[in-house]
């Protein structure tokens, strides 16, 4: 398998001298695990990190995010959000459509829950709403069946 394949490449990279894992490096990783899968891997790679003095960023946290929305892990997303605000890691506009996306797997009132969070976030940072993230509302919305909903966030964002 392609992920055995990095696991491998990885430890090579970990034993040889001179050479160590960087950010790249752990989230490429973990991108490999959650694609094959193994999401617990992907979420062990985390401590690995922090194991070898590298803090992970926004960017690792998000891979992993999006690993768990197939699989329907909102156990794991939820730790994982946890773990962003334990280490102030700040959340941006892939990790909010990853929350929508994974709140569609719940509910459209769920759905709501996560934009309005999102969007009182952006009131109070002076942040701006992206057409990506307006496009997985509106997806979100009418995966959940509530098409209304979907054509009134559009309408109120787009004004």
């Amino acid at each position: 398998r392609d992920s055995d394949a990095a696991w491998h490449l990885f430890n090579e990279l970990c034993e040889s001298p001179g050479l160590s894992p960087d950010q790249y490096s752990f989230t490429s990783l973990a991108n490999a695990f959650c694609r094959a899968d193994r999401l617990d891997e992907a979420c062990d790679l985390l401590e690995k990190m922090r194991e070898m003095g590298l803090e992970p960023g926004v960017v690792m946290y998000n891979v992993i995010l999006n690993g768990t929305i197939q699989p329907r892990r909102h156990d794991i997303a939820q730790e994982l959000l946890g773990q962003m605000e334990q280490h102030n890691v700040q959340p941006d506009e892939f990790t909010l459509i990853a929350r929508i996306r994974l709140a569609r797997e719940t509910s459209a009132d769920a759905v709501t829950d996560v934009w309005g969070d999102a969007a009182y976030h952006l009131a109070t940072t002076g942040g701006t709403v992206s057409r990506a993230a307006v496009s997985a509302l509106a997806v979100s919305y009418t995966k959940c069946g509530r098409p209304d909903l979907a054509n009134a966030a559009v309408r109120v964002v787009t004004r």
